[in-house]
C-alpha cells in the first residue's frame, strides 16, 4: 500500500492509493485543486501588500441566516374575490434533497393590482376539487371537461378559446392531479417587504446548500405559484450578497432542489410571462464571506466539553468504541453493507455508521452509506466527514458510481467519487457512459471534477469513449434544463479531439439530411414516398462524394462510402421509419443495413439494451454463455436516432405463428386465427421456441435465463411506470444492478 501526502503547510491530507498513475489526476479533484490554492494564496498576498484585508471566512459567521423578500411580480393566478390573491412566501435551505432547517413563511401578502404583461392563450393552474363541483360536474352531464375547463358564452373568443384548451392538453399530455387550465389568467404584482430568518446559523451552511423559495396561494400548501432557488455559494465560493431577482420555475414543474437547474426562465410560462422574485441577503454581514473547508482538522476527540452543542441527536456521546462492542454490531454493519444503493438508511443505522466509522474503513461499500451518515448542517461533522472519506480504503469504480447521484451534492465527495473512476478501463467506461451524462445534471456548476474526467478519457479514446460521450450529449442538446452545460462540453471536446471533430461533421451532416427526408416523406401519401426520398438520399450521396468514407453514429466502426439508394424504402408504420441500406467501405459483399428514426424517443431503447449487455457481462463472467448478442442503437437528438436491423430474425409474430403450424398443421386462415388465440393464451410461446433453438443446451439451464430475463423486463417496465424522472434515475438503475 502506498500513501502520499499532499498539502501546505497548514493542512495536509493522506491520500491512500493503490495505482501511482492517480496521483496526477488529485490536483484536479473539486476541493483540492492545486491551481486553485495556488491561485487564492497568490490572490492573499496581493491583498495584503496592497492593504486589502482577506476575506471573512464562514466559519467565523455564528449569526442566524436572515433574507429579505421586497417584492415578486408577474405571478400567475386567476383572481378571485374570495382569496383576493393574497399569498406567501416560504424559505427553507436545502442540501441535495435534504432539508437542512425548518421552513419559514411570510404572513399573507394582498397583490398591490394586475401586471401589464398577460399570458397568450389559457395555462395549467391548481384548483381544489370540492363536493358542489363534483355534484355540479355530474348535474351538466359532461358540459365541463376532465380537466375542469368551464364554458364560455362569448361571441367568437369561446370557441378560439376551447380551441387553445385542446391544444394545451395536447402539449401538456397528462396534467398533474389537481390541475386544470385557467382560460383567462392575469399577472399580478405583491410588495412582500418581509425580513425571514432561519434557525440555522450562517457557519453551519454547507458547500453546496440551496435557497429554495415557494410562492403558495393562501394559507395551505395545495396551490402553489411558483418556486426558484439559488446555490448560496458560487464557483469561487464566496458566499451571495446583495440583491437578486430570481425567475421562478412554473407551478407545473414540481420543487425539486436538486434539480439540474434553477433558473424558471428556461421554463417560460404559456405566452412568454416569466414570474419573479426580489431578495437581499442581510446587508449586516460582511460581502467576502467565503467557504474555507481547506482548515486543517486537529485529532481531538469530540466528547466531553469540546463536543459541539449543535451535533445530531441520532449521534450518541460514545464517539471512540472498543473492539468487542464492534464484534457485538459486526453482522448489522455486513447487513448495512450488502444493502443496494436505494435502501433509505434508518436512523440507527445512520448512528451506528457512524460511531464505528474507524473500524469499518477497509469495507469500500459503507463509504457512500457513511457519507449518507453525515449531517450537512453541522459543520464539525463535515469536516470529521472529509477526513474519514480520505483516510477509507478508496472504493472500487462501481461503488464510486453510486457516490455520483444527486444524494451527494458536495462538490468535494464528488470530485473524489470521479476522482476513483480513473481505474475503471475504457471499454467498462464505456459502458456507463449514458449514465454519467445524465449523472453530469448533477454537477453544481459546468466545471466539475466528473466534467474534466469525461472529456479527459474521451479525448484520449475519441473512436470509442469519444464518440459515444459525444452523442450522449448531444441527445440532450433539446433540454433546456441542460443545453448550456451539455453545449459547453460538446464545444470543449470539439476544440480538441483532433481529426475526430471532422469526422463527426459528417456524421451530423447526415443526421440533418436524414431529418429533411423524413420530415418531406411522412406526410405524403405511401406511392409518392419512394420518389421523394429517392431524390433526397441521391442529393445526400451528391454532398458526400468528395468524402472518401464516413462513419455512421451507430458505431465509428461502421464505415461507408455512401447510401445504396435503390435498397432503401419508407416504412410503412406510423412514424415512417427509413430503412437505409450503406456501403461497406471494408466488406463490399456486407453492407451496413440500418434504420433512421424520428418521433421515437431512443433513450429508453438504448437503456434497455444497454441493462441487457451488462447483464451478459456478468452471467459470462459467472460461466454462462446465453448467446445474446444486442443490437446497436443510438440517440442522436430529441426523438431521432439510429436502430441497427437484425437481418434474418425471427419476429415474435413470426415465433407464434410457426409455433402453432407445428402443433396442429393449419395453414391460411385457421393458421391466422389459431395464432391470434396462442397470442393471448398460451404463455410459453416464446419459451418453447428458445427451447427448441438450445438444441443440446440443458433446458433447465435457458428456463432459468427466461425466467431472469422475463424479471429483468418486468423490473424495467416497473421502473418506467413508476418513475416520471426517468433519465435522470439512470445511475439508480446501474447501481442496484451491479451492487446487488
Amino acid at each position: 500500500m502506498i500513501y502520499f501526502l499532499i498539502g501546505s503547510s497548514t493542512h495536509t491530507t493522506v491520500f491512500k492509493h493503490r495505482d501511482v498513475q492517480l496521483l496526477i489526476t488529485v490536483a484536479e479533484m473539486l476541493g483540492h485543486n492545486l491551481d486553485r490554492k495556488h491561485r487564492a494564496m497568490r490572490e492573499a498576498d496581493v491583498r495584503l501588500s496592497t492593504g486589502l484585508k482577506l476575506p471573512t471566512s464562514c466559519s467565523e459567521i455564528n449569526t442566524k441566516f436572515k433574507i429579505n423578500i421586497s417584492q415578486c411580480q408577474n405571478i400567475l393566478m386567476k383572481y378571485s374575490k374570495k382569496s383576493k390573491g393574497k399569498i406567501r412566501v416560504q424559505v427553507q435551505l436545502f442540501h441535495g434533497g435534504d432539508e437542512l432547517c425548518e421552513a419559514v413563511s411570510t404572513p399573507l401578502i394582498i397583490t398591490t393590482g394586475a401586471n401589464a404583461n398577460r399570458p397568450d392563450g389559457p395555462i395549467p393552474g391548481y384548483e381544489k376539487d370540492t363536493k358542489k363541483k363534483k355534484k355540479k360536474n355530474d348535474k351538466n352531464d359532461g358540459d365541463n371537461d376532465a380537466t375542469g375547463e368551464t364554458k364560455e358564452d362569448g361571441d367568437g373568443d369561446g370557441g378560439g378559446s376551447d380551441g387553445k384548451s385542446k391544444s394545451e392538453k395536447e402539449d401538456n399530455g397528462r396534467l398533474p392531479e389537481g390541475l386544470k387550465l385557467i382560460k383567462k389568467p392575469g399577472a399580478y404584482d405583491f410588495d412582500i417587504g418581509q425580513t425571514i430568518e432561519l434557525d440555522f446559523r450562517v457557519k453551519n451552511i454547507p458547500a453546496a446548500a440551496l435557497l429554495c423559495i415557494t410562492l403558495w396561494e393562501g394559507k395551505g400548501e395545495s396551490k402553489p405559484r411558483g418556486w426558484a432557488g439559488m446555490r448560496l455559494f458560487g464557483y469561487d465560493r464566496i458566499m451571495a450578497h446583495g440583491e437578486h431577482e430570481l425567475k421562478l420555475c412554473p407551478y407545473t414543474v414540481n420543487v425539486n432542489p436538486s434539480s439540474t437547474t434553477i433558473d424558471g426562465s428556461r421554463l417560460r410560462q404559456r405566452g412568454g410571462v416569466v414570474s419573479t422574485v426580489r431578495l437581499a441577503f442581510d446587508s449586516s454581514m460582511p460581502s467576502d464571506i467565503k467557504y474555507n473547508d481547506d482548515t486543517p482538522i486537529e485529532d481531538k476527540e469530540l466528547d466531553g466539553p469540546d463536543r459541539p452543542l449543535d451535533t445530531p441527536q441520532y449521534v450518541h456521546d460514545d464517539f471512540k468504541p472498543t473492539l468487542a462492542e464492534y464484534n457485538v454490531v459486526k453482522s448489522r454493519l455486513s447487513q448495512i453493507a450488502r444493502k443496494d444503493p436505494l435502501y433509505r438508511l434508518t436512523r440507527e443505522d445512520k448512528n451506528l455508521l457512524w460511531q464505528f466509522r474507524e473500524h469499518i474503513m477497509t469495507n469500500d461499500t459503507l463509504l457512500p452509506k457513511l457519507l449518507r451518515s453525515v449531517d450537512w448542517g453541522n459543520r464539525a461533522m463535515v469536516q470529521e466527514g472529509y477526513r474519514v472519506m480520505y483516510a477509507w480504503e478508496q472504493p472500487r469504480p462501481i461503488v464510486a458510481l453510486t457516490m455520483l447521484n444527486d444524494h451527494f451534492p458536495d462538490p468535494k465527495v464528488r470530485g473524489y467519487a470521479s476522482l476513483c473512476l480513473e481505474r475503471m478501463r475504457d471499454e467498462t467506461l464505456s459502458q456507463y457512459i449514458l449514465q454519467l451524462t445524465q449523472t453530469l445534471k448533477h454537477e453544481p456548476f459546468h466545471d466539475s471534477g466528473l466534467a474534466r474526467f469525461l472529456l479527459r478519457r474521451a479525448i484520449r479514446n475519441t473512436r470509442l469513449l469519444g464518440h459515444q460521450l459525444f452523442w450522449s450529449l448531444k441527445a440532450e442538446m433539446h433540454d433546456p434544463l441542460v443545453s448550456d452545460r451539455y453545449g459547453v462540453l460538446l464545444d470543449m471536446y470539439r476544440r480538441n479531439c483532433g481529426a475526430h471533430r471532422g469526422e463527426l461533421g459528417h456524421q451530423l451532416f447526415l443526421m440533418r439530411q436524414l431529418q429533411n427526408a423524413s420530415d418531406i416523406v411522412k406526410p405524403m401519401k405511401q406511392k409518392d414516398r419512394k420518389k421523394m426520398l429517392k431524390e433526397r438520399l441521391d442529393y445526400v450521396n451528391q454532398q458526400l462524394r468528395d468524402v472518401d468514407v464516413f462513419q455512421l453514429p451507430l458505431d465509428p466502426h461502421m464505415v461507408s462510402t455512401g447510401i445504396v439508394v435503390e435498397k432503401s424504402r419508407v416504412m410503412g408504420s406510423k412514424q415512417a421509419p427509413i430503412w437505409l441500406t450503406f456501403e461497406n467501405a471494408l466488406d463490399p459483399e456486407h453492407p451496413h443495413v440500418v434504420m433512421f428514426k424520428a418521433g421515437d424517443d431512443l433513450r429508453q431503447d438504448q437503456l434497455t439494451l444497454q441493462v441487457i449487455h451488462v447483464m451478459d457481462t456478468l452471467w459470462q463472467a459467472e460461466g454462462f454463455d446465453f448467446r445474446i448478442n444486442d443490437y446497436k442503437c443510438v440517440s442522436t437528438g430529441w426523438e431521432q436516432g439510429m436502430l441497427e436491423i437484425v437481418q434474418n430474425a425471427a419476429t415474435v409474430a413470426m415465433i407464434i405463428e410457426d409455433g402453432a403450424s407445428k402443433r396442429t398443421g393449419y395453414t391460411g386462415a385457421k393458421l391466422a386465427r389459431q395464432a391470434a388465440k396462442d397470442a393471448f393464451y398460451k404463455k410459453t410461446c416464446i419459451a418453447d421456441w428458445l427451447l427448441e433453438q438450445a438444441g443440446s443446451f440443458d433446458p433447465d439451464m435457458w428456463r432459468g435465463a427466461y425466467g431472469t430475463v422475463s424479471f429483468l423486463v418486468m423490473l424495467l417496465l416497473l421502473f418506467f411506470l413508476s418513475s416520471s424522472t426517468f433519465l435522470s434515475r439512470w445511475s439508480y438503475v446501474y447501481s442496484s444492478f451491479t451492487c446487488t
